[in-house]
């Protein structure tokens, strides 16, 4: 499966501006799920999404909408990795 980006609801959509971010994101996700050793496949199945979405979020060439990110981080039992995210974003 391809992801067709013109189809997909804005939430999906990278804002200008904001690559850095949704890229240090990715690699954030990527990192705790390697340091727990899941597959793609298996938080795919967490989110209820297909695989290539998670690759997506992971290359940072999708936004990850918040719903799935909070779910993602629940499921994860709230991965320290996470604590620093919103300083990424906000600056504070």
């Amino acid at each position: 499966m391809t992801i067709d980006v013109k189809q997909l609801p804005l939430e999906f959509i990278i804002p200008d501006g904001t690559q850095d971010f949704y890229e240090y994101l990715g690699d954030v996700i990527k990192s705790v799920r390697c340091d727990r050793n899941l597959s793609v496949e298996q938080i795919a199945q967490m989110l209820h999404t297909a695989p290539e979405f998670i690759t997506a979020y992971e290359q940072g060439t999708l936004a990850i909408p918040v719903y799935h990110f909070f779910e993602l981080a629940a499921r994860l039992g709230y991965p320290p990795e996470f604590d620093n995210i919103g300083i990424k974003l906000f600056g504070n």
